[in-house]
């Protein structure tokens, strides 16, 4: 049993330090490219993400919702949803028409097609929608709460450490008999003399 409880922990702690080193290189992947190299948006082997600000694509996507953007201008077709740059702002809509290099676009909830895009302002198509994410990326970007996240899991790392040292310590002078009683060790070789 002690041997199971090991490795489910051992098995978890894996866990736990996979998702908090994926976790870190995203958050300073994405402060390189957008802070040092000045970067519009990252980008993490040709995919980026955004998160939306506004309902003009409801029920599809909607506020909050975080978008995984494919970066690139091909194999855009009628009906895809494209991320373009209008005026230093990302829009995301439903592509409509296409007309040589232009791109009729316009938002699922609204009534009215937007002006057409070039293809050389549009950044990517949309491929992946995750519900509600962008709360919890604002949440973990901050650094204060990213900080205390890391010493929050150090010390639970550090607690399941010795959280089992004790229970080896513990239990190391009991051993199960076929009748399934734990006795301890010494009390076997009292009653053998």
């Amino acid at each position: 049993m002690k041997k199971i409880i090991s490795r489910v922990l051992a098995f978890l702690k894996y866990i736990l330090i996979v998702l908090i080193s994926i976790l870190t290189l995203i958050v300073f992947t994405n402060f390189f490219q957008l802070k040092i190299l000045k970067q519009e948006y990252p980008n993490f082997f040709g995919y980026s993400f955004f998160k939306v600000i506004s309902d003009s694509m409801a029920p599809t996507i909607v506020t909050n919702d975080i978008i995984i953007v494919k970066l690139g201008k091909e194999d855009i077709k009628i009906n895809d949803i494209i991320t373009y740059k209008v005026n230093n702002a990302y829009v995301t809509h439903r592509v409509s028409n296409i007309k040589d290099n232009l791109y009729i676009t316009r938002g699922d909830y609204n009534n009215v097609g937007d002006k057409p895009v070039l293809k050389e302002n549009i950044v990517g198509k949309v491929i992946k929608t995750f519900k509600k994410l962008g709360i919890w990326k604002d949440v973990f970007s901050s650094p204060p709460v990213f900080i205390l996240l890391v010493i929050t899991l150090l010390l639970f790392n550090d607690s399941f450490k010795d959280w089992t040292k004790l229970q080896y310590y513990r239990y190391k002078d009991f051993r199960i008999t076929r009748d399934s009683i734990i006795e301890g060790r010494d009390e076997k070789e009292k009653t053998k003399k």
